[in-house]
């Protein structure tokens, strides 16, 4: 799942830290910085670690709920972590969210890797 979200390989851990701090001080002085939360994700994915990215993505999606791209990012997470319950339900949320669209190669391959581990 963590492959997910965007990587920029010639980031170095140095320049994620320094990322990483201006972004908490942004959402320290600004908190309802929503897409901040989703970007504090997105650096610790970056990072390789893969506990923050996900209580991050929860953060965000507690604060917008409406946002499919969470949605989905959450159950693959939680996939991966074997939280097959949390990982169905992000999913279902991720489908209710984009019920008018055509599901792409990625969400097919996700919902075939939940049915195969645990079916709904």
């Amino acid at each position: 799942a963590l492959h997910l979200l965007c990587r920029d390989e010639s980031e170095t851990r140095s320049d994620l830290i320094k990322q990483k701090t201006k972004l908490e001080d942004l959402l320290k002085r600004f908190p309802k910085f929503y897409s901040g939360y989703f970007l504090m994700a997105e650096l610790y994915s970056k990072m390789n670690r893969p506990g923050e990215t996900l209580e991050w993505l929860e953060k965000y999606h507690q604060l917008d709920d409406r946002h499919p791209i969470s949605a989905f990012y959450l159950s693959a997470l939680f996939l991966e972590r074997s939280h097959y319950l949390k990982a169905w339900d992000y999913f279902k949320k991720y489908e209710s969210l984009t019920a008018n669209l055509k599901p792409s190669k990625e969400v097919k391959s996700l919902k075939k890797a939940l049915e195969s581990a645990s079916p709904s």
